[in-house]
């Protein structure tokens, strides 16, 4: 994983909004087709729950996507972020570019690779649907 792509996975861990808009690119399109702005926007709307949660960092854990309507096809690859104390979370694909991510999609069918880890729920960007454009 190239040091951008840490930087990323560490911005949505830390729920760090302004190290995202740093990161992530002008020209790509996130969940649903969404372009940076509103992408973050959701995002922001997202790590605002799990702080109402008392969430201060959101645990990394890999999985994929078992869903046979993947946008890859079911070769869809990402993380699970699980809040620290409420210990929901919420499910990414990021699709791999060479030294960054190409796209970043919410998964609804997600399968953590360590099984002990259970979110108790899953947040969603769907449920903020407000597009901020």
């Amino acid at each position: 994983m190239t040091s951008k792509k840490r930087l990323i996975i560490k911005a949505f861990s830390e729920m760090n909004i302004s190290k995202l808009k740093e990161l992530l690119d002008d020209d790509k399109r996130y969940h649903l087709s969404l372009n940076k702005k509103s992408f973050i926007d959701k995002m922001s709307d997202v790590f605002d729950k799990f702080k109402k949660e008392n969430d201060t960092t959101l645990t990394v854990h890999k999985g994929k996507c078992k869903g046979g309507n993947c946008y890859l096809k079911g070769k869809c690859t990402g993380f699970s972020f699980v809040g620290n104390v409420s210990k929901n979370g919420i499910n990414l694909n990021f699709e791999d570019g060479e030294y960054t991510y190409n796209s970043i999609q919410r998964c609804h069918d997600f399968e953590i690779l360590n099984k002990r880890i259970k979110p108790i729920s899953n947040f969603t960007i769907e449920e903020f649907d407000d597009l901020r454009i």
